[in-house]
């Protein structure tokens, strides 16, 4: 008896490992990616994209649009997970409202320890391919305008589908050739 549940064990381990190494690790291997699924999303919910603005950090870079009928521009950047460079990000003057955005969550204060609860939750059921998102190590800081609608309106989650991500990257493939 005792054979059989160790046999038993040994066989979930093997599965679990098969399943783990056919799948890619983590889709966003660097900012860039994200960064044109983040254009694409903004793109398709009205904000005209108007450039970058560069921090202090080579990798961290805030995303510029102008919005329909709001004051100022809305500041999307893309940050860690561990929030590196969040305390040059958060001693510029806030605008208006700042929303952090990790998938289907959203905070007004980073919180470092549901960010990294909910990446180990994707990343549990994506080995078994039951989530569409992707368990990334970026989140978003979104900085819009007080009253911007059009800037609340967009579906920032959509960002981690695994589904956006690849037509996002068909897109610039496309664009490139």
């Amino acid at each position: 008896m005792m054979a059989r549940v160790q046999h038993m064990v040994f066989a979930a381990v093997l599965v679990c490992t098969l399943v783990v190494n056919s799948r890619g690790s983590d889709l966003f291997g660097r900012t860039e990616k994200i960064e044109l699924a983040v254009l694409r999303a903004a793109k398709s919910g009205g904000l005209v994209f108007s450039g970058f603005e560069t921090t202090g950090l080579p990798d961290l870079h805030v995303l510029r649009f102008e919005a329909p009928r709001c004051s100022s521009l809305v500041q999307v950047t893309v940050l860690l997970v561990t929030l590196e460079g969040e305390d040059l990000i958060r001693n510029a003057p806030v605008q208006g409202s700042v929303r952090y955005i990790y998938t289907d969550r959203t905070w007004t204060e980073p919180n470092r320890f549901s960010i990294y609860l909910k990446r180990l939750e994707l990343a549990a059921l994506s080995v078994f391919g039951l989530t569409q998102y992707v368990p990334s190590w970026q989140l978003l800081r979104v900085d819009s305008p007080i009253g911007c609608e059009a800037a609340d309106a967009i579906n920032w989650q959509i960002v981690w589908d695994r589904d956006y991500l690849a037509a996002a990257q068909r897109e610039k493939s496309a664009h490139a050739n």
